[in-house]
């Protein structure tokens, strides 16, 4: 798909981000941290150039290749910047929004700050708790914290 969209001039730079985002990710669940960084920069600034807030899904797919190096600290630091960008946008209150804070919360844990982690894992339940059912996946992630 990104290919193909990457060949295709009539392809709209929001739509070939979101395909280089996926890509990062794919790479970076692959253990392939530094391909996944190239693919974040080959990203080009237009896809967001009028909504700038989208910048914070670059920012978050960064900070989720810092916590797959095992650098919780540079992940937290970096989440928060792009969970700033992404409220621009979404809006504070956004499920999505709450529910990316998860990967923080679970870094948080990580980086022995077990408090902290169970303290953002209850601001985000009684956030999305009426969006997530008791056996999701996200609840189950919300549970081991």
């Amino acid at each position: 798909v990104l290919s193909k969209r990457q060949a295709d001039p009539a392809t709209h730079p929001l739509r070939l981000m979101l395909s280089q985002l996926e890509m990062a990710a794919l790479l970076r669940a692959q253990g392939k941290t530094e391909a996944a960084e190239a693919q974040l920069r080959a990203i080009n600034p237009v896809a967001f150039a009028d909504e700038p807030w989208r910048q914070g899904f670059v920012d978050m797919e960064t900070a989720r290749i810092a916590a797959a190096r095992g650098e919780f600290k540079s992940a937290i630091a970096q989440s928060l910047l792009a969970e700033t960008k992404l409220s621009s946008g979404l809006g504070a209150d956004h499920a999505d929004l709450w529910l990316q804070r998860m990967d923080r919360a679970e870094w948080l844990a990580a980086d022995a700050q077990p408090a902290a982690a169970r303290a953002l894992a209850a601001q985000i339940t009684s956030k999305t708790a009426a969006s997530i059912a008791d056996d999701s996946y996200w609840s189950k992630r919300l549970g081991t914290l």
